[in-house]
């Protein structure tokens, strides 16, 4: 790959988020931490930029739907809120490479 090249890739994949511990106001522990856990469907495009024959910068955005926790589903269940739903997000990434 020369200088100056660019090459664009789709993404698609998914993030889970595993809580271990947590704490309530007054320090109190949680009872369940893993009641907490999320769940997200990611995706987006990513892009390559050579700025020599080895070294090249990485870009990559996606958008991210991050589902409701349990705690927060029975919270919602409990309170009659309809209204509560998952929530759209964004992450931006930029790293720096060198080919071997």
């Amino acid at each position: 790959m020369a200088r100056g090249d660019i090459t664009l890739f789709p993404l698609l994949g998914f993030g889970y988020n595993i809580v271990l511990s947590s704490r309530l106001r007054g320090g109190r522990s949680h009872p369940e931490p893993s009641r907490l856990n999320t769940f997200r469907i990611k995706g987006g495009m990513g892009g390559d930029f050579d700025l020599s024959e080895r070294l090249f910068y990485r870009v990559s955005v996606l958008g991210a739907y991050r589902f409701l926790s349990r705690q927060t589903r029975d919270w919602a269940d409990n309170n009659d809120r309809r209204d509560a739903s998952g929530g759209f997000g964004v992450i931006v990434k930029v790293g720096v490479g060198f080919r071997l």
